[in-house]
């Protein structure tokens, strides 16, 4: 996968296999910080230049959430996350 990150967030582009076929994947996620941890919300999805149903792109959106949920436990307060053209800068601070 390809990873671009801007100051509106992150898009990456990418092949996936589905049902045996071998098909381009794209898609676009906003990062913000919610009580000192990242929250991840999927803007855009697509297969093969087609857009993702809103069933599924919410079920990826749960298992994203899922996921980050976890960094919850982690002992690291993110005070601060700045996204800019090519980079993205974490700050915080260990509970």
């Amino acid at each position: 996968p390809q990873v671009f990150i801007t100051s509106g967030g992150v898009s990456a582009n990418g092949v996936a296999e589905i049902a045996g076929l071998r098909v381009g994947l794209t898609g676009q996620a906003a990062i913000r910080l919610r009580d000192g941890v990242p929250f991840v919300t999927l803007e855009d999805l697509d297969v093969a230049g087609v857009a993702v149903p809103g069933l599924v792109q919410d079920r990826i959106q749960a298992e994203v959430d899922a996921q980050f949920s976890l960094a919850q436990g982690l002992p690291l307060i993110i005070d601060d996350l700045i996204l800019e053209e090519g980079k993205a800068t974490v700050r915080g601070t260990i509970r």
